[in-house]
């Protein structure tokens, strides 16, 4: 916080005497004055009035605590209730850390949804896949065994064939036999 030279709204005396962070004492008047609310941490006026924002700059006077919401002055920098801080940036790096969990989190969550949708994808391109590869065995089995009736037909021909030739040529050896006697 900026130090400024501040004057006895009473007596206009430079005010040197700080009690505590709530109070200031003029030595030549003898007035006590209570900071509380009443003095601007931006330009250092001294209103009497206690008023949200100061009536010289338009800083804020009073600050809110984050944790308990007890209003305090706004150069304090811990709350005079539950004693939190103060401190704009503590609260800011804690409020990025908070946000920053978060966010974590929130993509954690969201990777597992996203490693989920696309274990479930690749099970079913893999059982589509193996329905392919079914069907094509089936093919295969159904094409082989179309093969092996068609080996077994004409196997079965030739058989036949082979049968009546050599009837044939039984019938032409008994009938050569016949016919030379």
């Amino acid at each position: 916080m900026q130090r400024h030279e501040l004057e006895c709204p009473n007596c206009t005396a430079p005010l040197a005497d700080l009690q505590d962070e709530t109070a200031v004492h003029c030595r030549f008047c003898g007035v006590t004055l209570s900071l509380h609310r009443s003095l601007c941490p931006g330009c250092g006026f001294l209103d009497r009035v206690e008023r949200p924002l100061c009536n010289q700059c338009g800083t804020a006077i009073v600050r809110t605590c984050p944790a308990c919401r007890q209003k305090n002055w706004a150069g304090m920098e811990s709350c005079t209730n539950c004693g939190g801080s103060l401190d704009m940036l503590e609260i800011m790096l804690k409020s990025r850390v908070r946000d920053t969990r978060e966010r974590l989190q929130q993509q954690q969550e969201e990777a597992l949804l996203i490693k989920a949708h696309e274990a479930a994808q690749a099970e079913a391109r893999m059982e589509h896949f193996r329905n392919i590869e079914l069907d094509r065995l089936n093919e295969s089995a159904q094409r082989t065994a179309e093969k092996k009736k068609l080996e077994q037909r004409v196997l079965g021909g030739i058989l036949i064939g082979s049968a009546l030739f050599a009837l044939v040529m039984v019938v032409i050896a008994v009938l050569w036999a016949w016919m030379g006697q």
